[in-house]
């Protein structure tokens, strides 16, 4: 379980890079992505609020910010979030 961000419950790995996420709530989903540079507790005081409007809350940290690993090849951030979008759709 990744640290110092209670959001992040879970992590994956994807492409040997442990994924930082975390998965709140029930109901419809709803997948909440953080810009650059930022990382997924900007998102602490509204994933609550979701959860208690009935959705079932998806968040994770993209490779190489917040409690994500970062990568060590030299990919930038565009090629790793097309990655990750294509393995995880």
């Amino acid at each position: 379980m990744p640290a110092n961000n209670p959001l992040l419950n879970d992590d994956v790995l994807i492409n040997g890079c442990r994924i930082a996420t975390g998965v709140h709530g029930s109901g419809r989903p709803l997948v909440l992505v953080h810009g650059t540079p930022a990382h997924s507790v900007i998102w602490q005081s509204l994933v609550p609020v979701f959860v208690d409007a009935g959705f079932h809350v998806h968040l994770y940290d993209l490779a190489g910010f917040g409690a994500s690993e970062r990568p060590l090849t030299a990919d930038t951030l565009g090629c790793r979030s097309s990655r990750f979008s294509a393995e995880t759709a």
